[in-house]
């Protein structure tokens, strides 16, 4: 059956079939191009947040878990006023998916475990207390 829509010009079954065939090429096309004009606007959808490393958190290990959004991207860590603090680009999106990340913190001079099989990233330098303390943070890649 040939539907509404399609030209009187093409009223063989299989003109019918090659124009349906276009039309349905063509909305795929349409809805590609949505889909990444909604990817565009997810990358665009993204803040600055900053997470305070606190020195009363850490457990026996020196080590922190933050819960922050899956692909959260690190930028720096720094000394602010007397808190170390951690910089990173956030999928700001209430629907993202979250994930508990692990930071390492280690003074100058103090000993970093070399754990067989544990991976860590370094991540950078805090320098707080007016310079009188200077912490390392590194993140517990597993």
């Amino acid at each position: 059956m040939i539907k509404e829509g399609i030209p009187p010009r093409l009223k063989s079954k299989h003109t019918a079939m090659i124009y349906k065939s276009i039309r349905i090429k063509v909305e795929t096309l349409q809805k590609i191009e949505k889909l990444k004009r909604n990817a565009k606007e997810e990358q665009m959808n993204k803040t600055i947040w900053k997470f305070k490393l606190e020195p009363s958190e850490l457990n026996y290990n020196n080590q922190i878990t933050i819960t922050m959004p899956h692909e959260t991207n690190i930028l720096t860590i720094a000394g602010q006023g007397d808190d170390i603090c951690l910089w990173a680009e956030v999928d700001n999106r209430m629907s993202a998916p979250t994930t508990g990340r692990t930071f390492e913190v280690f003074g100058t001079g103090h000993t970093i475990p070399c754990d067989t099989g544990i991976e860590r990233k370094y991540l950078g330098t805090a320098i707080i207390y007016n310079g009188k303390l200077v912490f390392h943070v590194y993140e517990r890649l597993n």
